[in-house]
């Protein structure tokens, strides 16, 4: 077996695991685990990440963002946005949160994914 197949088995094999605890201890059925990169200790993409909040949290619907990561050497900036499905347009809220944070920080662009608010 090849080194990148092996570590796909092991990551599998321990996502099936988390996720059968998960079910057996709490009942609750895990749809997905992420990892995230995060340098919010950084000043610089701390302050950006609370700009970031502000902005897209200034939009009616907007459930949360996460996943904010800076790499300020290629002005670029990521994160998650969750938009509630009452959002009859979640699409526009989206592009208007982009539009919104690209105008705030016009030297950097950004790559924001509208994620999926799947709690009830």
């Amino acid at each position: 077996m090849d080194t990148d197949r092996n570590h796909v088995i092991i990551r599998t094999s321990v996502i099936g695991i988390i996720a059968n605890v998960f079910l057996s201890v709490h009942a609750v059925i895990m749809t997905g685990i992420s990892v995230y990169a995060v340098n919010s200790k950084n000043d610089a993409a701390a302050s950006m990440e609370k700009a970031v909040r502000k902005i897209a949290g200034s939009f009616p619907g907007v459930l949360q963002v996460h996943g904010f990561y800076l790499d300020e050497a290629a002005k670029r900036a990521q994160f998650d946005v969750i938009i509630g499905f009452d959002v009859k347009d979640r699409n526009s809220v989206y592009r208007s949160i982009l539009q919104k944070v690209q105008e705030a920080y016009p030297d950097y662009s950004f790559r924001i994914v509208l994620d999926t608010d799947i709690s009830d």
